[in-house]
């Protein structure tokens, strides 16, 4: 992180230097925290700091800690990125990469929505997470996949028992945990290794 601060050149220059060998690199969430702030400081950028999230991108392929990068830890980190970077990191990862998995049921994690999902099943991977969704609730309770609809069809319950979602929709739902004894970590991990393809 120290080289790219130091560096003096003009974030963008910086920034593509930092990728012409990021690819020797293997990094943990907690070094990609790091280059994180450090390109916030990079020079010569207006507003937003879009250094921030040119550097994220830039390490994802990198990082051995997924589930850690995509937690309030880093990537959900109000103090590291603000609603629009998550945006954009949304945009650019996509939704299965952004998602914390572990975390669903937070409203302050899974930015920009929170634990409010609105997914395109038509896409492969909103249609994975919403997948990954109805699983985790199969295991700890139905109930807590509320607000559940459909943007064309009819929204039925047994859509959750049975994962079939009809392919050319839209799915929104929230996710909220009314009894914590019924949160099942190791639901949450097998589910996302299993559809969202997580490492572990």
């Amino acid at each position: 992180g120290g080289a790219v601060r130091l560096s003096g050149a003009p974030w963008l220059e910086s920034i593509l230097a930092f990728r012409t060998v990021v690819d020797r690199l293997s990094l943990s969430a907690d070094d990609v925290r790091a280059l994180v702030e450090a390109a916030s400081a990079l020079p010569g950028q207006q507003g937003a700091k879009p250094a921030r999230v040119e550097m994220l991108v830039a390490c994802f392929g990198r990082c051995f800690e997924r589930p850690k990068l995509a937690s309030a830890a880093v990537m959900h980190n109000p103090n590291l990125f603000s609603k629009e970077d998550a945006g954009q990191l949304l945009t650019r990862l996509g939704r299965a990469n952004v998602l914390d998995a572990e975390n669903i049921d937070r409203e302050d994690t899974n930015l920009p929505n929170g634990n409010l999902f609105n997914l395109d099943l038509a896409v492969h991977e909103e249609r994975q997470v919403a997948l990954f969704l109805a699983g985790v609730a199969k295991k700890e309770s139905p109930e807590f996949l509320t607000e559940c609809a459909l943007g064309k069809g009819v929204w039925k319950a047994d859509i959750i028992a049975t994962e079939d979602f009809p392919p050319n929709d839209t799915f929104s739902c929230k996710y909220v945990v009314s009894d914590p004894e019924l949160v099942s970590e190791a639901a949450r991990k097998e589910a996302a290794q299993k559809t969202l393809d997580h490492m572990p």
